[in-house]
C-alpha cells in the first residue's frame, strides 16, 4: 500500500497592506477637503450676511440702551416722587392743626353795646333784639336776621308796628371784640339811626 502524504495546512493569505496604505493616505486628504469646505462656507456666509448681522447687533444694542435709559429714568422718577411725598408729610407734621373758623352767625351771637347811645343789641339763634336805656323808654326792636356773604339782613317780624316788614340790609365787620355795622339799604329810619354805629362785646 502506498503511504498517504500528509496534507499541507493551508495558511490564510495576508491581505495586501497596499490597500490599507492607500486608504490611510486618502483620509488626511478627505479631512482637509471637508475643512476647506467648512471654512469656505463660513467665509461665504460672513460676506453674504455680514451687513445684516451688523444691523441686527446695532438694533439690539440700541434697544438695550433704550430699555436701560428708560429704567434709569423710571428709577429717578420714583426716587423724586418718594422724596416729594416725604417732604409733604414732614411739612404737614410741622404745620399746627388749624382750628375751624367759626361761622359768621356764631361770631355775631351774644350781646353788643352801642358806642352811640348805650343800646344793647343781642343776637341769639336767628333772632335779634335792640334794647334802649330805660330812661328813654323806647320800645324794643325785635325780629329775625339772616346772613348773606358779609351782609346782615334784618326784619322786624316781632315788632312790625315800628318798621313794618321792611327788610334792612347792613354790612358788618368784626374786629376782635368790636362790631361795626353800616346801613346799605334800610327804609326804617329808627332802625337805621340806632344800628349804624360801632358796638363792643358785652
Amino acid at each position: 500500500m502506498a503511504k498517504q502524504q500528509p496534507k499541507k495546512r493551508s495558511t490564510p493569505r495576508r491581505k495586501s497592506s497596499t490597500a490599507s496604505r492607500k486608504r490611510g493616505k486618502n483620509q488626511p486628504g478627505t479631512i482637509l477637503v471637508l475643512l476647506l469646505i467648512v471654512v469656505a462656507a463660513i467665509v461665504l456666509s460672513y460676506f453674504v450676511t455680514g451687513g445684516n448681522y451688523s444691523q441686527y447687533f446695532k438694533r439690539m444694542k440700541e434697544t438695550i440702551t433704550t430699555v436701560s435709559d428708560s429704567g434709569n429714568e423710571q428709577t429717578a422718577d420714583n426716587q423724586s416722587s418718594t422724596k416729594m411725598t416725604e417732604s409733604a408729610d414732614q411739612s404737614t407734621e410741622k404745620l399746627p392743626a388749624q382750628k375751624d373758623k367759626p361761622l359768621q352767625k356764631t361770631a355775631l351771637e351774644g350781646t353788643w353795646v352801642s358806642t352811640l347811645n348805650g343800646a344793647m343789641l343781642t343776637f341769639k339763634d336767628n333772632t335779634f333784639q335792640v334794647e334802649f336805656p330805660s330812661i328813654e323808654e323806647r320800645p324794643k326792636l325785635k325780629g329775625h336776621f339772616k346772613i348773606s356773604a358779609n351782609s346782615l339782613h334784618l326784619v322786624n317780624t316781632l315788632s312790625d308796628d315800628l318798621c313794618g316788614m321792611k327788610e334792612g340790609v347792613y354790612s358788618f365787620e368784626i374786629k376782635g371784640d368790636d362790631l361795626i355795622l353800616s346801613a346799605q339799604d334800610d327804609l326804617c329810619k329808627m332802625r337805621k339811626e340806632n344800628l349804624s354805629t360801632d358796638w363792643f362785646k358785652l
